[in-house]
């Protein structure tokens, strides 16, 4: 509700509004003992709830931004994402996998990729990482940088 209420209040001005969400930690669960077994976190429900009733703003276009490190995880990604979180659209999804960009942290690739994105619309970014956002924050002051903690009530 919290989140909800920022974005019709301090973002209510904008037209457009394109929020970046990361997935794992953010609306997925880390499973320690799993690995990169990314079909199988655990769905963080109420996050997805709110996404979900977000997707359905006209002037709110979610994306998905997050990594991996190979081909085969992006798909497990996907599959996750078409059976949780279908609300984000197939082409809003963009899985940087670390074997075909460069085995670059987390924090250089979504800086590298938020770089090249159009800058006319209101940007946000949710992650659980501090270091990705301090680094976002830091490069590209555009965009608006959020915890994920500011998904919970």
């Amino acid at each position: 509700m919290y989140f909800t209420n920022l974005i019709n209040n301090k973002y209510k001005n904008n037209k457009i509004i394109i929020i970046y969400v990361d997935m794992d930690g953010t609306i997925c669960d880390y499973e320690v003992f799993r690995g990169y077994d990314f079909f199988h976190k655990r769905p963080l429900y109420n996050r997805l709830k709110l996404f979900e009733n977000l997707s359905n703003n006209s002037n709110i276009e979610l994306h998905i931004l997050t990594c991996c490190k190979t081909l085969k995880d992006a798909s497990d990604k996907n599959r996750w994402l078409d059976k949780y979180a279908p609300f984000f659209k197939l082409e809003n999804r963009h899985i940087l996998t670390k074997d075909t960009i460069g085995n670059k942290p987390s924090d250089i690739l979504k800086l590298e990729y938020l770089s090249n994105i159009n800058k006319d619309n209101k940007i946000i970014l949710i992650d659980d990482d501090p270091k990705v956002l301090k680094n976002i924050a830091s490069h590209l002051k555009y965009i608006d940088t959020y915890k994920d903690s500011i998904l919970d009530d």
